[in-house]
């Protein structure tokens, strides 16, 4: 039988070979009745080095795959568990033991027999057993260090224990709780549980019960569980809130010491109909000689929160405030960002002023940076704004806002002016909506909808940016210790994949030996109203890498703009406070570039962490809203292929996946042209392709829907389904 392996490659790589099940191969080769379980067990040992795969209706087929280096047998690795949430799992290697290669290692394929107790994420050590065409395939042999010591679960009360059932699939057993452990807490209910004893391949894991989270139906219960499950600091240390409450509740004389008086000035803020902690107004003037005066007021929460202290501390471990459909975790206490840093109408508030002067062309000729004490006259919605520009507000906005309507035309007209020249100057945009969640008064998602952007959250986005720029260029010029938001360029070889994918469509795209931002718009506007524009657009920002913050300048290639930071939102963002710091101490600040390469470090990464929160959060509260739709017929579009599934996006913003198991035919993945082939009929199934599902189901345990074509069969997708 030692052979059968490069006969069954030679047979799978043939030309002319379609899928065949297992005793038709065994035909095919003549292998006998008595050496059928043999043959099955080569054939598996192939599909688990990832030579071949196996179609739901078990019939084989070669998977192309690459090639890896720095792998050999016997070898021992270190690196990362990701479980499977199907026994199975993969180590995402470090180096390996006592290797100077800096090369990336493969990730190691690992068996459920092999996983040796190892829960998602531990750190672990690896020996590889055999290399295969795809992965190579190991063992742990054992656990360096444990990622988590307390779980979110459910907990099934028995009759003398209880089991937590693991909110996450990936942790792979069920923890037992002693009867001593179980703190009352009722069956069904979600818990936090502290892990006591990992167990090991035969023996689950034993823990006790730290809190009962609550109905575990109840989505406030799950939000909590999620940051539990997230380490967010959902409650501020009793140190900081004495120093937040001994804060003045209003600005005192002595505050306005050395600031400029901008009281008198027309000031607006302008934000989302729910906003509490709003840390940015907007004024407008248009001088005789046809150019504009933009000032953007932001909260001198500078002024408040002093360098090492308690607020201070904690606020800069937070990072930044997370948003989350049924609740803030603020950065700073309410205190401070729904209060006195707040710039409520109608009350004194310290702030940083930017005041800009901007030409017709939309180019600013001059700034002035100032402490000031403003006054914001009112508080306004995008939506109030909008409605009075395009003239459908209701009369009594209008009679209310009579006074303002004017300066909200000149906005606009400043706005237009600033967009068109970021624009020329080659601007990427993407425009993807942000899902919005309406909640009633129990917490439940009544709707889910796109919040579409609009002439007013235009406005705003462009004098905000206007001021991040003049910001960065100010501190640029005069060298000063600084952390920039730098977003940099693709990287090359991703360029050249996507030029080579825009040739499939008769695209060309010439790059020479950097790409301009401008060319990826001009192909963006080019193909906006084609039927492949969704495609495209949506494998460029596949292409794009994440912006972070840095205490060197290296531009940002999305805004096109060489300098760029965040200025605009000290209440919740902890970089924009310390550039605050930075601007008062003027040409000579005491601030090392070290710490500020620290700080750019770990608020980039709790930018990261609140981000997959927040998306994490919302995709529960979608597939909670996507009960109530079961059984309803969606429009979408493909925003995702792999070789489990195709994932929709529907207009709503819910994304959900169609399962290939409920297809009639066997897809093949092709990775290079984002697209699944069907082996019988030919059919395609591409990115950004437009299609009918139903909604079949949904698993709230994973926050996932399930979707059905609605082509497809009914009666026999259901029976796959319920």
């Amino acid at each position: 039988m030692e052979d059968k392996t490069k006969q069954l490659m030679d047979v799978f790589t043939s030309e002319a070979y379609k899928p065949m099940k297992i005793k038709e191969l065994a035909i095919l080769l003549g292998v006998p009745k008595e050496k059928r379980e043999e043959f099955a067990d080569i054939l598996q040992g192939m599909v688990r080095d990832g030579r071949i795969s196996v179609t739901n209706h078990g019939k084989y087929f070669a998977v192309k795959g690459g090639s890896y280096t720095n792998c050999e047998a016997n070898q021992k690795v270190r690196g990362v568990f990701f479980a499977s949430g199907r026994g199975f799992g993969f180590v995402k290697p470090s180096l390996s033991e006592g290797s100077e290669n800096t090369e990336e290692l493969p990730d190691i394929y690992i068996e459920a027999k092999h996983v040796k107790g190892a829960m998602h994420k531990d750190e672990v050590e690896t020996v590889i057993l055999y290399t295969g065409d795809k992965h190579p395939v190991g063992k742990i042999t054992s656990i360096i260090k444990r990622a988590n010591e307390t779980v979110i679960g459910t907990l099934i009360l028995k009759n003398s224990f209880g089991l937590v059932i693991p909110e996450h699939s990936r942790y792979l057993k069920d923890i037992f709780i002693p009867k001593e452990a179980l703190k009352d807490a009722a069956d069904r209910s979600k818990v936090w549980v502290r892990i006591t004893d990992f167990g090991d391949e035969k023996k689950n894991p034993e823990g006790e019960i730290l809190q009962v989270l609550g109905d575990s139906s109840d989505p406030r219960t799950d939000v909590d569980a999620m940051i539990l499950a997230y380490d967010l600091p959902n409650a501020f240390p009793e140190e900081v809130l004495k120093e937040a409450r001994s804060i003045p509740k209003s600005v005192s004389q002595s505050d306005l010491s050395g600031r400029e008086d901008l009281r008198d000035q027309v000031i607006v803020t302008i934000d989302g109909e729910d906003a509490k902690d709003l840390d940015d107004g907007v004024s407008v003037t248009q001088l005789k000689n046809g150019t504009y005066e933009l000032g953007v007021h932001i909260a001198d929460v500078s002024h408040y929160v002093k360098e090492g202290s308690a607020l201070d501390t904690e606020a800069k471990k937070r990072g930044n405030s997370v948003y989350f459909p049924d609740r803030v975790i603020p950065m700073l206490p309410k205190e401070l960002s729904n209060e006195i840093c707040s710039l409520n109408a109608g009350v004194d508030r310290l702030a940083m002023s930017c005041i800009m002067t901007v030409d017709s062309e939309g180019r600013i000729t001059d700034h002035r940076i100032v402490e000031s004490v403003i006054r914001v006259k009112r508080r306004m919605s995008y939506n109030e704004v909008t409605a009075l520009l395009e003239d459908t507000a209701d009369q009594s906005l209008k009679a209310e806002c009579a006074d303002l309507i004017p300066m909200f035309q000149t906005m606009a007209g400043l706005s237009a002016a600033i967009r068109k020249r970021r624009k020329q100057h080659g601007a990427i945009d993407f425009d993807f909506p942000e899902p919005k969640a309406v909640l009633d008064e129990n917490g439940y998602p009544v709707d889910i909808y796109p919040y579409k952007r609009s002439v007013a959250t235009d406005m705003i986005e462009d004098f905000m940016l206007a001021a991040n720029e003049t910001i960065a260029n100010v501190a640029f010029w005069q060298n000063l210790p600084f952390l920039y938001r730098n977003h940099e360029a693709p990287a090359q070889d991703k360029m050249e994949e996507f030029v080579s994918f825009l040739g499939g469509f008769g695209i060309a795209l010439h790059l020479q030996n950097e790409v301009h931002p401008k060319k990826l718009q001009q192909v963006l506007d080019a193909t906006a109203h084609e039927a492949e524009g969704p495609l495209i657009h949506r494998v460029l920002l596949r292409c794009m890498k994440q912006a972070r913050y840095g205490n060197e300048c290296l531009g940002h290639f999305g805004l096109a703009m060489e300098h760029y930071t965040h200025f605009t939102s000290p209440i919740r963002r902890y970089p924009d406070l310390q550039i605050h710091r930075i601007l008062k101490l003027g040409t000579d600040p005491d601030v090392s570039e070290s710490s500020l390469g620290e700080i750019a470090a770990h608020c980039s990464a709790t930018e990261r962490k609140a981000a997959e929160a927040e998306r994490e959060v919302m995709k529960y509260f979608k597939a909670v809203y996507m009960q109530s739709e079961i059984g309803r017929i969606h429009k979408g579009v493909i925003s995702g292929v792999t070789n489990g599934g195709i994932f929709i996006e529907l207009y709503n913003t819910v994304e959900g996946v169609i399962r290939l198991s409920s297809l009639s035919d066997h897809y093949v993945l092709d990775e290079a042209h984002y697209r699944l082939v069907g082996e019988r009929t030919g059919r395609v199934f591409t990115l950004g392709q437009r299609v009918k599902v139903e909604v079949v189901d949904v698993d709230l345990a994973l926050a996932q829907v399930i979707f059905g074509l609605v082509e497809e069969d009914k009666k026999r997708r259901k029976k796959e389904y319920m």
